[in-house]
């Protein structure tokens, strides 16, 4: 399997910025109780993210294998994790005053460990006053995005195995994606289902990863389809209006199978088609 190359002469970092814009913006609205145009939430950040981490992440471990991959991804997520951390610790301090830290020392530093490792979601009662009631809770999708690259080597070592490994696996996410709520709809701690906690796993949005890897893979191929990609346009404006369930719809970051391919052909466009000079 050779690894891939494409030119910096690209708007990933555009789009990233876009992208990033957009769940700041949902969130906000909605803790604010205020309006943002309803055309934002048509192009959700976060299946984006999924999907551009898939492309970028898989072709960055062909090309860096070993090591040199996991010694890259830290550097790129574990700075900007821990500034996030200590400002949220520092926002709980302001809230409940210096002292506090003093009095529950082990509250503090569980929800650090946890926010440093794979415990984004964790948010301890002693936090529920503080802001929304919750530290950093939009970083859930940080536990899914590590979890994927901890698993991204197994995925290349079964491809390599059988040839259809990332196809199938891709497929068996999304069936979770369809099914899950129906079928693990008991609470199983808490209000909390089981599909709840797959939820904060690629098991559920790695079909998301999937297709990023499968635009890898057959990067070729689609580049010849790029300046075509424009016209997903149309059938996206078509399920804005009328879509709805599995295929064609739109709710958050539950978006449809059509509607997620459509959104990706936009942002393949953009990425590789529109150019603008660095």
């Amino acid at each position: 399997m050779s690894a891939p190359f494409f030119d910096k002469t690209n708007n990933i970092e555009w789009l990233r910025i876009v992208f990033a814009l957009q769940v700041v913006f949902g969130h906000s609205a909605q803790h604010l109780g205020s309006n943002i145009p309803t055309i934002v939430g048509y192009f959700p950040g976060v299946p984006a993210f999924f999907f551009v981490s898939g492309f970028l992440i898989y072709a960055s471990y062909l090309n860096a294998p070993g090591h040199r991959y996991f010694y890259n991804r830290f550097l790129r997520l574990f700075p900007g994790l821990l500034f996030v951390t200590l400002g949220a610790i520092a926002v709980a301090l302001m809230a409940h005053g210096a002292e506090d830290l003093r009095a529950h020392p082990a509250v503090y530093a569980l929800w650090m460990v946890a926010q440093l490792t794979l415990g984004q979601a964790y948010n301890p009662m002693h936090f529920r006053d503080v802001g929304v009631g919750v530290l950093n809770g939009a970083l859930w999708t940080l536990t899914t995005e590590i979890l994927f690259y901890l698993s991204l080597p197994l995925i290349v070592w079964l491809e390599r195995r059988f040839r259809h490994a990332v196809l199938l696996l891709t497929a068996l996410s999304f069936a979770i994606y369809a099914v899950g709520p129906a079928l693990w709809s008991v609470p199983v701690k808490g209000n909390k289902t089981l599909f709840d906690f797959l939820a904060l796993t690629p098991v559920v949005w790695g079909w998301m990863f999937g297709f990023g890897i499968l635009a890898v893979k057959h990067f070729q191929t689609l580049r010849c389809w790029f300046r075509w990609f424009p016209l997903a346009a149309v059938p996206l404006a078509g399920m804005m209006t009328v879509g709805d369930g599995l295929v064609f719809g739109i709710a958050g970051n539950r978006l449809g199978l059509l509607y997620f391919s459509c959104y990706i052909c936009l942002i393949l466009w953009w990425r590789f088609q529109h150019r603008t000079d660095p």
